[in-house]
């Protein structure tokens, strides 16, 4: 039974309530378009009938075509056994023939899905829109909040919280990891207690360990960053390793590609990178090594040096007065010409 049967078939019994008949939207009198029974399009037919069936039927309606609907009637004449059966929820067998039906059976399975999480533990802030695949496993305890898409075979551990805006694809996420806003992870594996973002994004094949820090705006790509280390901010890391308790400075990138191949950056434990550090690969900077702010780093790091590469710097004593005198005098002879 459907609360809404318009542009369905309607199933027609007779008074012993035997099926007789189904009718399309366009044929049905005023009195059949009230009747709720629909027709779901599913059909169980005994083949020794079917053929015999499908040949007598004929064009005889408003649309001047072939309903294999009619088949019940050609099996009422050869005193088939009809039997209908109906679903306890009509969303089961509900007709897709727009975009707005696609739209509305797509809502109908994420609230099913969305439901089983909820009651296996998981809170969703907003479940109208929160995007849960089917295959996706959740955690118990852990917080989803609104506009959240987990896609694919994603993995989310137990007491995670998931902001706003994130987008979690065929990845494993760890427990009591924190993925804050707008950030972005596709095939890779997050360990346990790790912070993401918010507006980081994390590409595919990189793997962060446990208690790791990714901050915002930064851009992990086929990497590996192991156990407490941190790149809190506006960072670019690829094809790399990065060690235990290294910090990454703001600013820092490694520039793996030289037009033709990727290269490696493999960067030991407790390493001090400074902000706006380039690293050029193929490059190894040992454990324990400090990079200076600002240095461009094109060669291995020995265990426990200061890397520094800075051009030298030079204060030109008042410069800015000499300069500023120099432009007025130059914007009074314009003038002058002007006049």
């Amino acid at each position: 039974m459907h609360p809404n049967p318009y542009g369905y078939g309607r199933v027609i019994r007779d008074e012993k309530g035997f099926v007789t008949k189904i009718v399309e939207e366009k044929d049905a009198t005023p009195g059949e378009k009230n009747i709720k029974e629909i027709n779901s399009g599913i059909y169980l037919v005994n083949s020794s009938f079917l053929w015999q069936g499908l040949s007598e039927i004929e064009a005889n309606n408003v649309q001047g075509e072939y309903y294999l609907t009619d088949l019940l009637e050609v099996a009422r004449k050869y005193k088939e056994k009809i039997v209908a059966w109906q679903t306890e929820d009509y969303e089961e067998v509900m007709g897709i023939n727009t975009r707005e039906d696609f739209a509305l059976a797509l809502k109908v399975i994420r609230n099913r899905i969305n439901h089983s999480h909820m009651l296996n533990g998981v809170t969703l802030i907003d479940p109208d829109t929160t995007y849960i695949d089917y295959r996706v496993v959740i955690g118990q305890d852990t917080t989803v909040y609104p506009n959240v898409f987990f896609l694919g075979r994603t993995i989310i551990g137990k007491g995670c919280l998931v902001e706003s805006g994130a987008k979690i694809t065929d990845s494993v996420i760890g427990d009591n990891a924190v993925i804050r806003s707008h950030s972005v992870i596709t095939e890779s594996s997050i360990g346990h207690n790790v912070s993401i973002g918010p507006f980081a994004h994390i590409r595919p094949q990189s793997k962060i360990y446990d208690q790791v820090k990714v901050g915002n705006f930064v851009e992990i790509k086929k990497t590996t960053i192991h156990k407490g280390a941190k790149a809190a901010h506006l960072t670019y890391l690829g094809d790399s390793i990065i060690g235990e308790d290294t910090n990454v400075g703001a600013g820092t990138i490694t520039c793996n590609y030289d037009g033709y191949s990727k290269h490696p950056t493999i960067i030991g434990d407790s390493v001090f990178i400074g902000s706006n550090t380039e690293i050029i690969a193929p490059v190894k900077i040992g454990k324990g090594a400090w990079v200076a702010a600002g240095t461009t780093v094109t060669k291995d790091v020995p265990e426990n040096a200061l890397a520094v590469s800075r051009v030298h710097q030079k204060n030109i004593r008042n410069w800015v007065i000499k300069q500023k005198k120099l432009i007025a005098k130059q914007k009074s002879e314009k003038q002058k010409k002007k006049s």
